[in-house]
């Protein structure tokens, strides 16, 4: 990459990092003009698209990152299970983020939407499992908090239906 496609990447990921997603994006698509072959672009592109609900943009981004990798970036995965997760693609979204969990098993992030994905089908077990797993690596990732108690909440719901139905009142 030219010098001035690196200082593009910089400061537009630094923007991102800093939570200037908007004014990322003129520079990370600056350096993708500059290096169209830069995956880590294309991805931090997908991040701040993600960020701003542009999600046709981020999937697109995150798609490319995954292609010019060949698949072997796990954080374009993750992106990708989100944008899946978000557009309700639950089953689409799993195969994705355990191909993702495959390249980098200690991802809290990969945790996180895979126990979401498995949330939305129902699969309460597994999802509780995931998320557990996304706090047991980062302690203080809150979404995954959120999760975790909706997961309880909802096996809660569903153990007391079972009662009910076990034990019917006369």
């Amino acid at each position: 990459m030219t010098g001035k496609g690196q200082k593009a990447f910089d400061k537009g990921s630094h923007m991102l990092a800093k939570g200037d997603a908007a004014g990322s994006l003129v520079y990370l698509q600056q350096a993708i003009t500059e290096y169209p072959e830069h995956y880590k672009a294309y991805y931090d592109l997908g991040v701040a698209h993600f960020q701003l609900g542009h999600t046709a943009d981020a999937e697109h981004a995150f798609q490319k990152s995954i292609d010019l990798t060949g698949g072997t970036f796990a954080p374009p995965h993750f992106g990708m299970g989100a944008v899946l997760c978000r557009k309700q693609e639950f089953a689409q979204a799993e195969r994705i983020l355990e191909r993702g969990l495959a390249l980098e098993p200690a991802s809290a992030v990969g945790k996180y939407y895979l126990g979401w994905s498995q949330f939305a089908v129902n699969r309460l077990v597994e999802a509780e499992r995931n998320v557990q797993q996304a706090l047991v690596r980062n302690a203080h990732f809150a979404e995954a908090r959120a999760l975790l108690e909706s997961i309880h909440h909802r096996q809660a719901a569903v153990q007391s239906a079972v009662d009910s139905v076990a034990n019917p009142r006369p």
